[in-house]
């Protein structure tokens, strides 16, 4: 039974390659679970991976060694029953090898299981709940850090173990749930947004234009959430934002955030004089860095313009909404790592 579950007995590792001859990947997800994990985090990354399961029966994601990996022979193989085009996929996707995309067929032999039929179901289930979760994304970026502090003030009024088992099942793991889908749906939707318009850009301008005109998602208004730390460091070091209030917006991300045992920066007393420590010692000119982003933009948009002055508006009204998709898909997985947060304490 434990070789089944993917449990090495003679190891005492996980190790999932036990599970079937199928071809493993940790691109992308290798860069989010960056350490071995807990068995408690494994446990809720298989929940997660479970609700992305297009082929019934077979596992979508892995544990080999500690270490998550996605099931590219499952992957691949549903993508082609739905009849798409697997290379162009995998490739918006990123982090794939141009040699490997190649030779992909020597390496993974599909599924017999995987017909159009069989996977539809899974399908058109699927896009419904991504499109249900772009609704009202605004509004729960914005609500959500409020939530985040009742659920911890509720957690920490628990007096017995059933309530805290109530409370967690009925009321922090659906809008962690929830949270995850909408994750799920803005990567979605700017990988959909991006792809086409990366493919339109490099037959235009080339790659390397294409990539700085794709490049300027953030605005003096609004930066990328995931720059939202370095970015507040870098406030606090110059006095334009107090310790209280950086903790309060970031303390809850981290290079080990989605490993559930590990304390987020909130918890340690030690970790932003740290943090602040090394910035004084190696310190990095963020506004700098932002500026000679935003000048390449402006350079390579200059260019565009001038070579395709009929296409401007039609292409900046593209670019315009890809880097909304992309603040907004950021902010998601910021408030998500949040309410991991909530789910650890």
């Amino acid at each position: 039974i434990t070789t089944l579950l993917g449990f090495d007995p003679v190891t005492g590792e996980f190790n999932d390659t036990l599970t079937g001859a199928y071809v493993w990947s940790c691109v992308n997800i290798g860069e989010a679970m960056s350490v071995v994990m807990t068995p408690f985090t494994w446990s809720l990354v298989h929940g997660a991976y479970d609700e992305l399961s297009l082929l019934p029966g077979y596992p979508s994601a892995g544990n080999i060694g500690g270490r998550a990996y996605q099931n590219s022979t499952v992957l691949v193989s549903t993508f082609r029953a739905l009849r798409q085009d697997v290379k162009a996929l995998m490739k918006e996707a990123g982090g794939v090898r141009d040699e490997y995309l190649e030779n992909m067929d020597q390496y993974l032999e599909r599924l017999p299981e995987a017909t159009f039929f069989r996977v539809l179901p899974s399908a058109i289930r699927m896009r419904r709940k991504q499109k249900a979760s772009l609704k009202d994304l605004a509004e729960f970026v914005a609500r959500n850090p409020g939530w985040c502090r009742d659920a911890c003030h509720r957690i920490q009024a628990v007096q017995t173990k059933d309530e805290l088992v109530r409370l967690l099942a009925d009321y922090v793991l659906p809008r962690t749930l929830q949270s995850f889908w909408r994750a799920v749906a803005t990567v979605w939707r700017y990988s959909e947004l991006t792809g086409r318009l990366r493919r339109d850009l490099i037959k235009l301008v080339g790659t390397a234009d294409a990539d700085a005109l794709l490049s300027n998602v953030s605005n003096h208004g609004e930066l990328l959430a995931s720059l939202g730390p370095l970015v507040g460091l870098d406030k606090v070091v110059r006095n334009e934002m107090s310790r209280e209030v950086y903790l309060e917006e970031w303390g809850h991300r981290g290079p080990l955030e989605a490993e559930m045992s590990a304390p987020r920066p909130f918890e340690d007393p030690d970790w932003l004089d740290q943090q602040l420590a090394a910035f004084a010692k190696s310190p990095v000119d963020v506004q700098g860095l932002l500026a000679n982003q935003r000048a390449g933009f402006e350079a390579a948009w200059k260019r565009f313009q001038s070579r395709y002055p009929r296409k401007a508006k039609s292409v900046g009204r593209r670019l315009g909404r890809v880097a909304e998709a992309a603040r907004i898909r950021e902010s998601v997985r910021s408030e998500t790592t949040r309410l991991m947060w909530v789910a650890r304490t």
